[in-house]
């Protein structure tokens, strides 16, 4: 009974998920951050956290590709005091925005924050790996980008990334390895045929 009902609920909470993003563009036509805020305070009211965090995310998620970087990243810290699946996510994404901004000590700093509240999240090992990468500390960061294929192996950002660490190091075998890995999960990709 009990399986039974926690599945019930988790498809009911994918149901409410998908609702509600494909609702949002539809509140407000002219500022869609409106209908982030509507979705977000009716889901407060309702009392479905797991939906709630996930469309701040979201929010955070738009405010970023609408180059609002600023709010994005206010919103995002947000999370710190939340549950820590959520912390990581938008520590990661926090990390990437400062990385993108050249500010490799914050982007570093968020990356630690991600890493150390889920340790399995391949994209927070692989912006760990990043930062330590444009240190210099290419052995340590081929460490973050080899335990983030071991999380997920057909994470391309790792198997790409580990390619150029052994490149830069002068293992050119390995370097070559990693890329044809890389051409087999994307053969298309401009990046790996170079």
């Amino acid at each position: 009974m009990k399986e039974y009902y926690q599945n019930q609920k988790a498809k009911a909470l994918q149901l409410v998920s998908m609702a509600s993003k494909l609702v949002v563009p539809y509140i407000s036509a002219k500022n869609q951050l409106e209908g982030h805020d509507y979705v977000i305070g009716k889901l407060h009211k309702a009392n479905i956290p797991e939906v709630e965090s996930e469309m701040s995310i979201a929010k955070g998620v738009y405010l970023i590709k609408n180059k609002q970087i600023e709010k994005a990243i206010d919103h995002l810290k947000s999370f710190e005091k939340k549950d820590k699946t959520m912390m990581s996510i938008a520590s990661n994404n926090i990390s990437y925005l400062y990385f993108l901004e050249k500010d490799f000590a914050s982007a570093e700093t968020f990356s630690d924050v991600a890493v150390k509240h889920d340790r399995y999240n391949s994209k927070a090992l692989v912006n760990k790996g990043n930062c330590l990468f444009v240190d210099n500390l290419y052995e340590k960061a081929k460490e973050y980008y080899l335990e983030a294929i071991g999380a997920e192996a057909m994470c391309v950002e790792a198997i790409y990334n580990l390619g150029l660490a052994y490149k830069i190091q002068g293992y050119y075998n390995e370097a070559m390895k990693a890329f044809e890995k890389l051409h087999t999960i994307i053969p298309n990709s401009y990046e790996v045929i170079y």
